[in-house]
């Protein structure tokens, strides 16, 4: 051993070993992929605004988004990604994602609340989570009558959805 170990002593050694042809990861399953990546998008915006609510007093639900990401970790073990594990933990995982998806949108939820402002009052908020400003149109469904953007510059309509649903539409 004494021997390897003198021969290896100028060799480079970061982290574990990279092979670039194992960039990505192909999946025979699709609903495992989708599942998986709207998971962790759901998760990261949950953990953002989570964060900003905070900021502004209100509380963050750690315990929650823990079990959420555990959830999804969990579900990343490296037979389900692919998917090449048996057909009831596949049927499992996205189930699980499923459920990670709702905790992550609990959590936004939460704190989209806690950023509207205090209990009875006509509220209504629009968060950007992206690292880059977003322009264009948004429609906003169950907005009460009444409410609109505040936003310099911003114009809105309500219209109406091709099922009769009422929709605020926005731009700026």
């Amino acid at each position: 051993m004494k021997g390897i170990r003198d021969d290896a002593s100028g060799s480079p050694v970061v982290g574990r070993t990279y092979l670039e042809l194992h960039r990505g990861t192909l999946t025979s399953i699709a609903g495992i992929k989708k599942g998986n990546r709207t998971a962790e998008i759901a998760l990261r915006e949950a953990e953002f605004l989570s964060v900003l609510s905070r900021l502004h007093g209100g509380g963050y639900p750690s315990e929650r988004l823990l079990d959420a990401w555990k959830l999804l970790l969990l579900n990343q073990f490296h037979d389900i990604l692919p998917g090449s594990s048996i057909a009831q933990v596949n049927d499992e995982a996205i189930e699980d994602f499923a459920r990670v998806r709702a905790m992550a949108n609990d959590a936004v939820d939460s704190a989209l609340r806690g950023l509207a402002g205090p209990e009875g009052q006509d509220a209504l908020v629009v968060a950007n989570s992206l690292s880059w400003p977003r322009t264009g149109e948004i429609a906003l469904r169950g907005v009460p009558e009444g409410l609109a953007p505040l936003l310099d510059g911003a114009v809105h309509q309500t219209v109406e959805d091709v099922s009769g649903d009422s929709l605020l539409s926005s731009a700026t």
